[in-house]
C-alpha cells in the first residue's frame, strides 16, 4: 500500500519544523490532487502553523479540520493517564481527513511548553498510532559534524524499536563545515537524509515582526512591502553622522531621536548613493517629533522607501523590544517564503521523496499542482533568461522572487550602481543575480554584424543596425540567438509587438514553419487549460 501520510517531528524548539513541512508540501501537491494538512497536538486559541499553512498554499480545508486537540487538554488527559483516549481523539480527527483527501501531512507540535508537560515521545506516539512514517528535523546550528551524526543515528535506534519508519531526515541550519562533513561521510545509508545550510536571513525577524510585539505609529510609508525587511541589528544614532555612516550596516534598525536633522539628512542621502547601507527601518522614539521641514523632505523623496516609524519609548527599551522579537513565516512574510521554499527546493532531492512516497496517479489537475510542477522542472533544469528592463520595480521584484526560489538564472541588462541602487531603494534583495551592462560586454559589434547580415537582404544598412541594436530589446533577443541566453522576457514596459518584433526578425521560425501562435493558461478548479492565438 502507497504511503498516504507523513509526520514531521523535532525534538528541539526553532529546529525548523514548520520550514520542512512547508518543503513537502510544496512536493506533494505537485503530485496530489488534495492534500490535507493536520496538526494533532495544538497551541490554545489560535495556533500560528494551521493559519499560516492554509493561507500559504491556499488550501480550501478549514482550520478546524486540521487543528487536532489543545496542548492544555493533552496535559489533561496525560496527567488522568488517558494517553488511549487522547490517541482515539486524534486519530478520529485524522481519519476524516484520510477519507477525503489523496494524503495527510502532519506536523508534530514542539515548543517550550510541550517539553515541560509531556516531552517529545508523545509526537512519536502519535506518528505510531497514525501509521505514519516519520520525518524527523535535526537543528545543526552550533554543532560539530560527529554530535549531529549521534543524533541522527540515536533517532534511527529509536524509531525503529517503536516501529515506526523513518522516512527521511532534515538536518537545518547547519554551518559549512559541518554541512560538508556530513555530506562527505554519508553517514545515514539506511534513510535519506538531507543537509540543509543555515540561512541568516530566515533567522532575523523583520520589521513586521516588530512592529506586532512592540506597535508604533507608521510616519512614512510608500509600500508595504518593506515592512518584509529583515533586521540586521539595532543602531542607536545617537553620534554625529560621519561617526554614524562608521557603524551603519545594510539592514540596520536605525533608532534615532526626533530633533536629530542632521541623522535624517544622512540617512536620506546614503539611501541615494552607490554603495552605501539602506536601513530597514528608522524608528523615532521618546515623544519628539521630527522636524516639519525634515519631514516634507522624506516624503518629497520618491525613492526613500524605508518605513519611518514613531514609538513612545525611549531607545534602550527600542533596542530591548527589537531583540525581543522573533523570526517567524506567516503568510504576510511573502518574501521570507519564497527564501524558505527556494533552499528546500535546492538541498532536498524531491525526486526521490516522491519515489519513496509512490503515490498512485491523479487525474485532477489543480492550479497548484500545476504551477508547482512548473517549479519543480525548471529547479531541474536551469536555464539563464536574461530581462531587459530592470529599471521597473515589477521585473526587480520577480527577478528577487525567482532568485530566491531557485528556478532560474536571471541575468538583469542595465547599469549595475543603477540596477543596485534602484533596488536598494525598494529593499530588494539581488545577490546571486547577474547584472549585465550591455556597454561592458564587447558583444555589441558582433551583434550589430550578426543583424545586419540577417537582415540586410530587407534592406537595412549598417548604421541602421547600429541604431537597432541599441534597442535593449534587440540586444536582449541577440543575447538569445548567440546562447549567451536560454531565453528572454520582457512586457513589463514594452508592448507585445516591441517584444516579439525582434523574435521574428533574429531568432525567426524553424525550417518549414512559417506560423508563431501564442498560448495562455486558463487555471480553473480541477483543471488548467490551454488557450492559443490570443496574443499574436
Amino acid at each position: 500500500m502507497s504511503i498516504r501520510t507523513l509526520t514531521v517531528v523535532s525534538k528541539e524548539p526553532g529546529s525548523g519544523t514548520f520550514f520542512t513541512t512547508m518543503g513537502l508540501m510544496e512536493i506533494l501537491k505537485r503530485h496530489f490532487g488534495r492534500v490535507a494538512y493536520f496538526k494533532p497536538i495544538v497551541a490554545e486559541g489560535r495556533d500560528d502553523d494551521i493559519t499560516a499553512m492554509l493561507a500559504i498554499f491556499q488550501m480550501a480545508e478549514r482550520y478546524d479540520e486540521a487543528a487536532g486537540v489543545p496542548v492544555t487538554t493533552v496535559q489533561k488527559m496525560v496527567a488522568e493517564g488517558r494517553q488511549n483516549e487522547l490517541y482515539e481523539t486524534i486519530i478520529g480527527r485524522y481519519e476524516r481527513l484520510k477519507d477525503r483527501y489523496d494524503f495527510v501531512l502532519c506536523q508534530g507540535m514542539n515548543d517550550l511548553r510541550l517539553r515541560e508537560l509531556i516531552d517529545f515521545d508523545l509526537n512519536i506516539a502519535v506518528a505510531k498510532n497514525l501509521a505514519a512514517p516519520v520525518v524527523g528535523v535535526v537543528d545543526a546550528y552550533g554543532k560539530a559534524q560527529a554530535q549531529v551524526s549521534e543524533e541522527v543515528s540515536m533517532w534511527q535506534i529509536s524509531l525503529k524499536e517503536e516501529g515506526i519508519d523513518p522516512f527521511a531526515f532534515i538536518i537545518n541550519r547547519a554551518d559549512d563545515k559541518t554541512a560538508c562533513a556530513l555530506d562527505a561521510r554519508k553517514p545515514f545509508a539506511d534513510t535519506p537524509c538531507f543537509v540543509i545550510p543555515y540561512d541568516e536571513t530566515l533567522d532575523r525577524p523583520t520589521v513586521m515582526d516588530l512592529l506586532d510585539i512592540a506597535g508604533g505609529e507608521l510616519l512614512h510609508l510608500k509600500d508595504r512591502r518593506t515592512l518584509e525587511r529583515t533586521i540586521h541589528k539595532p543602531l542607536i544614532a545617537a553620534m554625529h553622522p560621519e561617526h554614524f555612516l562608521d557603524y551603519f550596516q545594510k539592514g540596520d534598525l536605525v533608532v534615532v531621536p526626533g530633533d536629530r536633522s542632521d541623522i535624517f539628512t544622512t540617512l536620506l542621502a546614503a539611501n541615494r548613493l552607490p554603495g552605501f547601507p539602506v536601513a530597514s527601518a528608522v524608528i523615532v522614539g521618546g515623544k519628539g517629533r521630527i522636524d516639519p521641514n525634515i519631514m516634507a523632505m522624506i516624503e518629497a523623496d520618491a525613492d526613500f522607501q524605508t518605513a519611518l516609524i514613531a514609538m513612545p519609548f525611549d531607545t534602550m527599551e527600542i533596542v530591548r523590544r527589537a531583540q525581543q522579537s522573533r523570526a517567524r513565516i506567516t503568510p504576510r512574510h511573502k518574501r521570507k517564503i519564497d527564501r524558505a521554499l527556494g533552499l528546500f527546493t535546492e538541498y532536498v532531492d524531491a525526486g526521490l521523496i516522491e519515489e519513496r512516497i509512490r503515490s498512485e496517479k491523479i487525474d485532477v489537475t489543480t492550479p497548484t499542482m500545476f504551477l508547482h510542477r512548473i517549479f519543480a522542472k525548471a529547479a531541474a533544469d536551469l536555464k539563464k533568461i536574461v530581462l531587459p528592463e530592470s529599471d521597473d520595480e515589477r521585473i526587480l521584484r520577480a527577478a528577487e522572487a525567482v532568485n530566491h526560489r531557485k528556478i532560474a538564472d536571471i541575468v538583469l541588462l542595465g547599469k549595475p550602481d543603477a540596477v543596485k541602487n534602484r533596488a536598494a531603494m525598494l529593499g530588494i534583495d539581488l545577490e546571486g543575480i547577474e547584472i549585465l551592462d550591455p556597454d561592458a560586454t564587447g558583444w555589441r559589434e558582433d551583434f550589430v554584424q550578426t543583424f545586419y547580415e540577417l537582415r540586410k537582404a530587407k534592406g537595412i544598412t549598417r548604421q541602421q543596425a547600429e541604431d537597432v541594436m541599441n534597442n535593449i530589446t534587440y540586444f536582449a533577443t541577440m543575447m538569445v540567438y548567440k546562447g549567451y541566453a536560454d531565453a528572454m522576457v520582457s512586457g513589463a514596459t514594452h508592448t507585445t509587438r516591441e517584444t516579439v518584433r525582434p523574435a521574428l526578425q533574429i531568432i525567426k521560425t524553424k525550417p518549414g514553419i512559417d506560423i508563431v501562435s501564442s498560448v495562455f493558461f486558463m487555471c480553473l478548479d480541477t483543471k488548467v487549460l490551454v488557450y492559443g492565438d490570443c496574443a499574436i
